[in-house]
C-alpha cells in the first residue's frame, strides 16, 4: 500500500526530472500511467490526456514539494522501491521469462540513468544496450570472463574447493580497487571466529575496510529480510557476497527444488538494487566436471544466474592448491572457457599458471599468464 504522501511526491518528482519510466515498469507503479504522463507531458499532457483536474494535479504537486529539491537518486530510490514490492508479490506466480524481463529491465534503469526507454515490450534504446563491465582484480576469475557486470554470480564447487576463500580474494580486490562503495558479506555456515581467522590474510595485506559500510552478517538472515535492508540503505554501488543462499532451503525433499527457486529470485530482484551479487552454491557429486547442468538441486540456478563459474581442487603444487576454473554461463561474454591456476588456501591469493591464456576473447596462444599484482 502507498501512502498519499510517496504518490505526491512521486508525481513531484516526475513533474521536476521529466524521467519518463520504460513501459514495462509502468504497471508496477501505483498511477503509474499518471506519473508517467506528468513526466513526458507536465502538467497540460495530463490534464488533458488524461482528463484529470488541474487543481487537483497542483495541490498533490505542492504537497510533494515539501519534501525539498528534486534529485535524480530520490527518483530511481522510489521507483526501485515500488518496482521491487510488486516483483516480491508476483515472483512465485510470474512466468520466468516475464519475471526476468522485469528484473533485468529494472537492473538497466536503476543503473543505467534515466535515458533507458524501452522501445518496445522488453526492448531498449540504443543508450540501453550498453552494458558496463569491469574487472575484479583476481586474475584467475578476469582471464575467463572478459569483464564483470551489474548481475547475480554463482561460485559452483563442492564442499572443500574454496568456495568462500576466492570470494574473500573478491572482496580484497574489489575495496583494493575501489570498484564498490561497500561489501556486504552474508556467512550462513563457518563460525563467526573461523570466519575471522579466514580474513586475517586479507587484514594483514592492509585492505581498507569502512566500519559501518563494509559489514559481515552472521547467521541465516531469510533473503525477504536482506532485500528490505538494502532497500532501506539504498546503494547502487554495494557489491553483495552470500554464502551460500543454499543452507536457507529446508532440508526435507520434497519442495525443496521450489524453494531453491524462489531464493534464486530473491537473488535476482537483489541484484537490481546493488552492483553485483556473487553467492557460493554445490555442485552434483557426481559430475566430475563443473558445466551448466552441475548446479545441485535445482536447474534454477542456471536460470537466474548471469554468470556462473565452476572451480575445481587438481591437486596441490608445494604449499598450493593446484586449480580449474570453467565458465558454464555468461550471458554478457564468453562461456565454456578453462584456466589452470595456483591458489593458496591461507594467503587468499591465487597465480595464473603459465600455460593458461591471459583473456578469453583472445583464442590465440600467449606467452606466460601474470600473477594478480597483488
Amino acid at each position: 500500500m502507498v501512502s498519499n504522501h510517496t504518490s505526491a511526491r512521486l508525481l513531484y518528482l516526475a513533474h521536476e526530472l521529466r524521467a519518463p519510466l520504460p513501459a514495462s515498469l509502468i504497471k508496477f507503479i501505483p498511477q503509474g500511467e499518471v506519473v508517467n504522463a506528468i513526466a513526458s507531458f507536465g502538467i497540460a499532457g495530463v490534464e488533458a490526456g488524461m482528463k484529470l483536474s488541474r487543481p487537483q494535479i497542483q495541490e498533490l504537486l505542492k504537497a510533494g514539494a515539501k519534501d525539498g529539491k528534486a534529485t535524480r537518486d530520490e527518483w530511481k530510490y522510489i521507483i526501485s522501491n515500488l518496482v521491487t514490492d510488486s516483483l516480491i508479490e508476483q515472483k512465485d506466480t510470474m512466468k520466468l521469462s516475464e519475471f526476468m524481463a522485469k528484473t533485468d529491465l529494472l537492473s538497466k534503469y536503476i543503473n543505467g540513468g534515466a535515458s533507458i526507454i524501452a522501445t518496445e515490450e522488453g526492448g531498449f534504446s540504443a543508450d540501453g544496450e550498453n552494458i558496463e563491465k569491469w574487472d575484479l582484480g583476481f586474475g584467475p576469475f578476469d582471464s575467463i570472463f572478459e569483464g564483470f557486470y551489474q548481475g547475480l554470480f554463482v561460485i559452483l564447487g563442492s564442499t572443500g574447493t574454496g568456495k568462500t576463500s576466492h570470494m574473500l580474494s573478491l572482496v580484497e580486490q574489489l575495496k583494493k580497487n575501489k570498484l564498490c562503495s561497500e561489501v556486504w558479506f552474508f556467512q550462513t555456515e563457518i563460525p563467526r571466529r573461523m570466519f575471522e581467522y579466514r580474513l586475517k590474510p586479507i587484514l594483514g595485506r592492509g585492505a581498507k575496510f569502512v566500519k559501518g559500510k563494509d559489514r559481515i552478517f552472521y547467521g541465516q538472515q531469510s533473503l525477504p529480510e536482506i532485500i528490505e535492508m538494502v532497500k532501506a540503505n539504498p546503494d547502487p554501488n554495494r557489491v553483495i557476497f552470500h554464502d551460500s543462499p543454499d543452507v536457507l532451503a529446508s532440508s526435507a525433499e520434497e519442495g525443496r527444488r521450489f524453494e531453491l527457486e524462489s531464493l534464486y529470485r530473491d537473488l535476482v530482484i537483489l541484484k537490481a538494487l546493488c552492483k553485483a551479487v556473487f553467492v557460493g552454491s554445490q555442485v552434483r557429486r557426481k559430475d566430475k566436471a563443473v558445466k551448466i547442468t552441475s548446479a545441485a538441486e535445482s536447474w534454477a540456478k542456471a536460470w537466474y544466474a548471469d554468470g556462473m563459474i565452476g572451480i575445481q581442487k587438481l591437486g596441490f603444487k608445494g604449499t598450493n592448491a593446484l586449480m580449474k576454473a570453467v565458465v558454464v554461463k555468461n550471458r554478457f561474454g564468453p562461456a565454456e572457457f578453462e584456466i589452470t591456476y595456483e591458489y593458496s588456501m591461507t594467503q587468499l591469493t591465487g597465480t595464473l599458471t603459465p600455460k593458461s591464456k591471459p583473456r578469453a576473447a583472445g583464442w590465440q596462444d600467449d606467452e606466460d599468464g601474470g600473477d594478480d599484482d597483488w
